[in-house]
């Protein structure tokens, strides 16, 4: 416990608080997560030698942002026959941008011209609909929930 070593700790993601000694032979840091997905591996020193052990953290996605996620139309424009269409695909994506899948989200899409089938989860953060063309010309403007927001 009162050995007199140095301990270091260096991480490969993320950032970490300075090392404190708590008395008792142990040592203690903070992990600060990097804001995109993917893991950090720790490894430490004891007076500068290097180690065999680490500890790897992963960083995943947080929760679906309503802001950040998307949506796009593939073609953004068909014709007004009524049997056209187009494939409307929601990108679920968290406040930092990270691609948020398997989540368990509910993303349900809406239409103001034409008619929509119903959603797919994709699996990968994606959920897609196809809109059937209205048959008057005009525009359509499609929006998307997630959760109910």
């Amino acid at each position: 416990a009162d050995a007199g070593d140095v301990v270091g700790l260096s991480t490969t993601a993320g950032t970490l608080s300075a090392v404190s000694d708590n008395g008792d032979g142990t040592y203690t840091a903070v992990l600060t997560s990097a804001s995109a997905v993917g893991s950090a591996t720790i490894s430490f020193t004891i007076d500068d030698a290097d180690a065999d052990a680490t500890a790897t953290v992963a960083f995943v996605a947080g929760a679906a942002d309503v802001g950040a996620s998307t949506i796009v139309a593939a073609p953004t424009s068909i014709t007004a026959d009524g049997s056209t269409t187009s494939t409307i695909t929601v990108s679920l994506l968290d406040a930092s941008g990270n691609v948020v899948a398997d989540a368990g989200d509910v993303v349900a899409l809406s239409t103001t011209a034409g008619t929509l089938s119903g959603v797919t989860d994709n699996g990968d953060g994606t959920y897609s609909a196809v809109l059937t063309s209205a048959t008057t010309v005009g525009s359509a403007t499609i929006s998307f929930t997630i959760d109910g927001d």
